[in-house]
């Protein structure tokens, strides 16, 4: 069985020396999920000493993060296809229906927009 990764919600946090880490829910300041390369060059997720392996949560993490991009894609599918759906409920009268796939809406939109930067 796979290992799990940090639980959220994480968040982008920039430290000293303008250094960008992704945080998780820690009470430490020192622990990061991963820290952002400058220069677009890549993301680091190791969570140890350079001498050690990465822990099996860190591995988690950066599965997570290798799966994004098809995250996002898929996501963006999500959210057209409840559009559609919403449409056929307000054409077939189903008030009730139609708005509860709203509010899924409303939390797929918020979470787009948070992966694309704009919330």
């Amino acid at each position: 069985m796979a290992s799990k990764h940090t639980q959220g919600p994480w968040e982008i946090t920039v430290g000293s020396r303008n250094q960008q880490f992704i945080k998780g829910p820690y009470e430490s300041d020192r622990k990061y999920i991963a820290r952002i390369h400058p220069m677009g060059s890549g993301v680091a997720y190791h969570d140890g000493d350079a001498d050690e392996a990465p822990s099996a949560e860190a591995k988690a993490n950066a599965r997570l993060i290798a799966a994004a991009p098809e995250l996002l894609e898929i996501a963006e599918r999500f959210k057209r296809t409840i559009e559609f759906m919403i449409r056929v409920d307000e054409k077939n009268g189903d008030d009730e229906g139609a708005n509860l796939k709203r509010v899924t809406l409303t939390e797929v939109n918020a979470t787009l927009a948070k992966a694309r930067g704009e919330g």
